[in-house]
């Protein structure tokens, strides 16, 4: 957390109250403040959470998608013949 951070989220929280969303809450704000300071040096593709029904309508607020993680399942392994 830094300042920058808190600017991001300070202004994403007055964004949805100005629209008349439900409040944004101050540590769902840090989060996707975090997401758009990391933007600043990284690219930001997704912002992932498997809270999607409280991030999912401030999606107007932020450049990238809100979605539920899909992590890569291991394939099971192969038996190699000798």
């Amino acid at each position: 957390m830094n300042e920058d951070i808190a600017t991001e989220a300070r202004g994403l929280t007055r964004t949805a109250f100005l629209n008349g969303w439900r409040r944004l809450r101050a540590n769902d704000a840090i989060h996707l403040g975090t997401a758009l300071w990391v933007m600043k040096h990284v690219e930001v593709v997704a912002f992932h959470t498997y809270n999607i029904r409280d991030f999912e309508k401030f999606r107007e607020l932020v450049p990238f998608r809100i979605e539920v993680p899909r992590p890569i399942q291991p394939q099971p392994m192969q038996p190699r013949l000798l």
